[in-house]
């Protein structure tokens, strides 16, 4: 009996991190890498995936350093993907920040496209 297992990828950040705008959320921590189709070093800002289709979410508690809008969005290869960007508007009163929960699920198609494999990054946008 041959076991075929999945590639799976759960990585996190809890401690906070400070990230300007354009700047890369960095994952110190791998939870969970199986599988042969996704590759992360622990510790990095970006997730390389051969072709494939892949079920991505994210969740992201984030806390404006200033008024007006925050998102975070998915770069691959160096361009901005345009449906997967979340955005919402924080407000900063008196020494106290508000704090926002983004969630981004989606899934991203990689089928049918080869070498050089797809990098993904998120961005504080």
């Amino acid at each position: 009996m041959t076991c075929n297992q999945k590639s799976a990828l759960t990585t996190v950040s809890t401690a906070v991190q400070t990230v300007t705008a354009n700047g890369f959320v960095n994952f110190p921590t791998n939870n969970l890498l199986t599988g042969v189709s996704i590759k992360h070093p622990a510790g990095s800002t970006s997730v390389n995936l051969i072709q494939g289709l892949y079920l991505v979410t994210l969740n992201a508690d984030v806390t404006p350093a200033a008024a007006g809008d925050m998102g975070l969005q998915l770069v691959r290869n160096g361009v901005a993907v345009p449906e997967f960007f979340k955005t919402a508007s924080g407000s900063v009163r008196e020494f106290l920040p508000t704090l926002r929960r983004l969630s981004l699920p989606f899934l991203l198609s990689l089928l049918g496209q080869h070498s050089p494999a797809p990098s993904i990054f998120l961005v504080c946008a």
